[in-house]
């Protein structure tokens, strides 16, 4: 199994409890009527600390690839998905363009990048080929660290890289005792995604 295939996930963690484990306070968020369901923030695509040291991203496992040194990397440009979703007039422009502010903060602040892969069962990627839409079946914290490697601030091009040792104490968080295909009363799935342009707790267009 090649270090890709290792990192695909394998659960469903809430966007909360990731994020908490990721070492960002969720206090305000947990403490809501809603709880991890809040609207407020369990659609976001991207979470920091206020001083934006600490960046959590959600990405597609499918958008990752091996450079030529065998290290998980992410290109992406996510300008043109914001224009369209701005000329649609829905809420995700402004979850697409914080997901662009935090690549650009954590680029020009060397912020330490923590991931939530998710990823869609083969069954809904068949059922979903050629179509603009995706069904995530699972999300999971990435242990390691990842970095932006390079932001172009003139075009939006951008290159995530996975770093090589896990990441500090949150990487031996263990999120095993928590029930991950559990809903709450009344939760909304949580978790929108950049790249793939759907909810990956959902895959339901906004």
């Amino acid at each position: 199994m090649n270090k890709l295939a290792e990192l695909k996930p394998r659960r469903r963690d809430r966007i909360m409890d990731a994020v908490e484990a990721a070492g960002l306070d969720v206090s305000e968020w947990s403490s809501s009527p809603m709880g991890a369901a809040n609207p407020k923030y369990c659609y976001e695509w991207a979470f920091a600390d206020d001083r934006r040291e600490n960046v959590v991203l959600c990405l597609w496992f499918e958008d990752c690839e091996l450079d030529s040194d065998e290290v998980v990397v992410q290109r992406g440009n996510i300008r043109p998905l914001i224009l369209r979703l701005e000329g649609q007039g829905t809420p995700r422009a402004r979850r697409a363009r914080r997901f662009d502010e935090l690549l650009q903060d954590a680029w020009r602040l060397g912020s330490r990048i923590r991931v939530a892969l998710v990823d869609r069962s083969d069954a809904a990627k068949r059922d979903a080929a050629g179509q603009d839409v995706s069904h995530a079946a699972f999300r999971q914290l990435d242990p390691v660290a990842w970095r932006v490697a390079n932001y172009d601030m003139m075009t939006g091009d951008y290159l995530l890289k996975r770093e090589l040792v896990q990441s500090g104490p949150a990487a031996a968080t263990d999120l095993a005792d928590v029930d991950h295909f559990a809903q709450e009363d009344g939760e909304i799935p949580d978790s929108d995604s950049p790249n793939n342009d759907a909810d990956p707790a959902t895959g339901q267009m906004d």
